[in-house]
């Protein structure tokens, strides 16, 4: 029996390299490999990103400062956008004495424009803009406000020839303007015309 059994028995190559054991986590996937592969990649994706902006970048103005490097022109200062401000018929903001933002920035231009020339008092200021609807009107009453208020009396003129709205913006009928006097329609005199197209407003000192 035993000659038997020894002839039934084959040799095998089979043998036990090592038992195997319940691990006690998992072998994939590796959260903190992950994680930190993660990190690498992000932060070089963003650094890439940044680069690749910055190259294809198109000549933008983003701040006073940008605007100034760029003319070469100081800033007169820097006004807060107010959405609201086409719903009143009057942009006076600087009439108003308290010390909101608006008031206190058409103040400060005011202030600049001043003391901007200590050699000689300043006469003539120009309000202009490539567009309609981008805040002449609102800038040319409220600088010449603030203006009006330290320096004395001071004329408005609408040289707007197309879409004047200075006159409605302050209340006065627009009888005789500018385009009368350049086109010599008026025949009186210097006083005269004076008269007739130099209207006093509501704001104290500004005509």
């Amino acid at each position: 029996n035993e000659v038997d059994v020894a002839a039934m028995s084959r040799t095998t190559n089979i043998q036990i390299v090592d038992r195997g054991i319940l691990p006690n986590r998992p072998f994939s996937p590796s959260a903190g490999r992950n994680v930190l592969l993660s990190v690498i990649f992000g932060f070089a994706g963003g650094v890439g990103l940044a680069f690749f902006r910055e190259y294809f970048k198109t000549e933008t103005v983003g701040d006073a400062h940008s605007l100034e490097k760029r003319t070469h022109i100081p800033s007169l200062g820097m006004v807060p956008l107010l959405k609201d401000l086409h719903k009143k018929p009057f942009p006076g903001i600087a009439v108003d004495r308290s010390s909101c933002l608006m008031s206190e920035a058409f103040r400060s231009i005011g202030t600049f424009l001043f003391l901007s020339n200590s050699s000689k008092s300043l006469k003539t200021i120009l309000i202009t803009s490539p567009g309609e609807g981008e805040g002449k009107t609102t800038v040319c009453v409220n600088t010449g406000t603030s203006l009006a208020q330290s320096m004395g009396n001071g004329l408005l003129i609408d040289a707007d020839m197309r879409r004047p709205s200075l006159h409605a913006s302050l209340g006065i009928a627009n009888k005789a303007g500018l385009s009368n006097y350049l086109s010599s329609r008026m025949e009186a005199g210097p006083d005269e015309i004076n008269k007739l197209l130099i209207r006093t407003t509501s704001i104290k000192n500004l005509s």
